[in-house]
C-alpha cells in the first residue's frame, strides 16, 4: 500500500534564485501549504494580500492566526494602517526588499496570497506610468462637491 504524502512533500526544493509561490482564493489552504513549505525548505513567508497588509482588518481576510504565525516567519502582514496608501507598484518594491533580505539570510522566500495583481507586480513588474496628480484629484473632488 503506497504512503500518502502531503502536497508540500511532492514539491521539489527550489533553486537558489527561484521563488516559491502559493496562490489561490481565500480559505483554499494557502497558508497551511506555505507553512509546510517554509518548514521543509528553511523558508520565510511573504504575504501577498491587499487586505492582510492592514492592521485590524482581520474579518474575511483569511489572515494567518497567531498559531500559524508562530510556525514560520511571516512578512508584510499587519504592517500598515488603514489610511496608508498602498498600490501594487509600491507593494512590489517593498516585497523585493523583503525577498532580498530573506535571501541574504540564506533562506527561501515563499510568496503566499490571493491578490493576483500584486503577485504579478512582484513576479513580472507593471507598466511604467506617471505618478498620480494630486492637483487633478483635488479638481475632481471639487467637481463632486459642487454637483
Amino acid at each position: 500500500m503506497p504512503l500518502v504524502t502531503s502536497l508540500a512533500e511532492q514539491i521539489e526544493p527550489p533553486a537558489p534564485d527561484e521563488l516559491v509561490v502559493v496562490v489561490g482564493p481565500t480559505a483554499s489552504g494557502k497558508t497551511a501549504l506555505a507553512i509546510e513549505l517554509a518548514q521543509r525548505f528553511h523558508g520565510e513567508i511573504l504575504g501577498v494580500d491587499s487586505v492582510q497588509v492592514y492592521r485590524r482588518f482581520d474579518l474575511g481576510s483569511g489572515k494567518p492566526t497567531p498559531a500559524e504565525l508562530a510556525q514560520a516567519p511571516h512578512h508584510l502582514i499587519d504592517f500598515a494602517d488603514a489610511h496608508t496608501p498602498l498600490d501594487a507598484g509600491s507593494f512590489a518594491a517593498l516585497a523585493h526588499k523583503v525577498i532580498a533580505s530573506i535571501r541574504a539570510r540564506g533562506r527561501v522566500p515563499i510568496l503566499c496570497g490571493g491578490t493576483f495583481l500584486w503577485m504579478k507586480a512582484i513576479l513580472r513588474g507593471l507598466i511604467e506610468v506617471p505618478p498620480a496628480s494630486l492637483d487633478i484629484r483635488r479638481r475632481h473632488q471639487e467637481l463632486i462637491e459642487a454637483r
